[in-house]
């Protein structure tokens, strides 16, 4: 059923969508500990521009940022999931199922460009997953 969904939802993107990972909620603690600056939302909306994809599948943990996009480029973005909370900065419970962490992981990874998240190993193994099939 993973693969189905992200089978259809590809179909429904446009062969050339990008793919965003905006991790927001425990995150910060880590990328704080580590010196590291996470990205802002203007950072992926000039990823989004820059590469005038068609649809932009969002895989993110955080309802504010669901909003923002949704507000800012509408339908142009792709949701697997509603989420209807913010999450947690400390060691947060899921704000989205396994399964459909999965199916944005694997959209992300066939996407034609994906722009994630310092410090969260989603974007990392996504990232080495993509230069694994010599994606980008």
């Amino acid at each position: 059923h993973i693969q189905a969904e992200v089978d259809r939802v590809s179909r429904n993107a446009d062969h050339n969508f990008g793919a965003c990972h905006v991790r927001r909620t425990d995150i910060i603690t880590i990328q704080k500990k580590y010196g590291k600056t996470p990205p802002t939302d203007q950072d992926f909306f000039n990823f989004i521009e820059e590469n005038k994809f068609a649809k932009v599948v969002l895989a993110t943990d955080n309802k504010e940022t669901q909003d923002t996009f949704k507000k800012k480029w509408g339908d142009k973005i792709i949701l697997t999931t509603n989420i209807t909370w913010n999450g947690s900065t400390r060691w947060p419970r899921r704000t989205t199922s396994i399964p459909k962490a999965v199916v944005d992981l694997f959209l992300c990874i066939n996407s034609s460009k994906f722009m994630g998240t310092v410090c969260s190993s989603f974007s990392d193994f996504v990232e080495g997953y993509r230069k694994g099939l010599n994606v980008e």
